[in-house]
This record gives structure tokens, sequence and C-alpha cells, in this order.
């Protein structure tokens, strides 16, 4: 894993606190490799979980750098999987000081980073994931909820949705996502796999487009 962009053979990880990351801008957003995936939803903060974008970030990036062993030759060779940018906005620096207000400059920052790896993003994962969501906590993933309906409006990017049974908007996440054709996931043992078709698809069709040019 990196967070530099010397390297397009390299995968790279985003977060607020990455290098490649001033004042909510990520830096040379054109040579970062592609697919870009953003991982959007809740942030578990109980101990007794980890976040789901972590688990999902280190099963992405083994994938990436997996190998494949070939029976027959009694070999392993590389796989052909292509390097990926994940983007993670957690920012572990939030805390009870910041203030939702536009006079808050890090509340700023933060938007405006999430809103740009929105942007630029070619798969969003918007995950309504952990204890609070299947407890009916009212207000969690509020802020996903918003990153959603951006994602829905861009065309050409693939919005994957996992929604776990007793959010509070749960009829509401689903009936959006069946409006605009989305794929809805109702448990986490499915992200992943998902996600990796997702990826694959997109490397093929970029394949098929660069074997046309």
């Amino acid at each position: 894993m990196s967070t530099s962009i010397k390297s397009p053979n390299r995968d790279i990880l985003l977060t607020p606190s990455s290098d490649l990351i001033g004042n909510g801008k990520i830096a040379k957003p054109h040579n970062l490799p592609h697919p870009v995936i953003f991982l959007s939803g809740t942030t578990n903060y109980n101990k007794d979980e980890s976040r789901w974008q972590e688990v999902l970030t280190d099963r992405l990036l083994a994938r990436s750098r997996s190998t494949s062993t070939d029976n027959k030759n009694a070999t392993n060779e590389l796989s052909s999987f292509a390097p990926v940018t994940i983007i993670d906005p957690f920012n572990p620096a939030w805390d009870s000081t910041w203030r939702e207000d536009p006079s808050d400059d890090r509340f700023v920052t933060q938007v405006n980073f999430e809103l740009e790896g929105l942007e630029l993003a070619d798969i969003v994962v918007v995950g309504l994931i952990g204890a609070d969501v299947r407890a009916g906590k009212i207000g969690a993933g509020g802020t996903a909820l918003v990153e959603l309906g951006t994602a829905l409006k861009k065309k050409g990017q693939k919005v994957i949705v996992c929604v776990e049974k007793g959010f509070w908007k749960e009829g509401y996440v689903k009936v959006l996502c069946e409006r605009f054709g989305v794929q809805c996931l109702d448990s986490w043992s499915m992200v992943e796999t998902i996600v990796g078709e997702g990826v694959d698809s997109w490397e093929s069709e970029l394949s098929q487009m660069t074997g046309l040019v």
C-alpha cells in the first residue's frame, strides 16, 4: 500500500491525513490508479467492532497483491489484478470540539475532501453497517445518505449499497436503490465479493475501450 503516486503500479489508500491531501484537496488526482473506490457510510465507534471500511480495504489490497497457483505447472504467478485507489474519509481527529458549521475550517476541509473523493470515484460503496444501525439509532449514517444521493446523480459511477436490517431509514434506502437500479445488499458478508466483481467489471470495460483505440 502506498500514499505516493510516483508509481502508478501501486495501490493507493487516501485518508484525510495522507500526505497527498492538503486543505481537503487531492494532489495530482489525474495520476491516481483507477478504479477509484470511495468508502461511504457509518463508522463503528464501538470498541467491540472493527470499522467495516478497514476490513474491506485490507481485503481489497490483499486481493490486489494475491498470487494464484497453477496446479498443473506447480508455479506461483502474480495475479492480474490492477492497482486501485481506495478513499476512506474516516478522520480520527474528529472530536467534540468540531462544529458542523462553515466557520469551522476543520469541518469544511473534511467535507471538501469527501466531496472531491466522491467526484473522483469510479465505484462508491455505501455501507450502513454496525451496532448503531442494527439498533435503529436515529441519525446514524445521516451523512452517508447525502453521499448516496450525490453518487446517484453522477452518470457512469457504480454504486453499491449495503444496509443492515434495523437502519432507521432502511425502507427509504431500498426504494431509492430500486428506483435508480442500484444493487442493495442486506448483509456485510456479500460486500467484498460484489465490490471485487465491480472492480473486475471496471477493468474489463477499460481494457475493451483501450483495445478500440
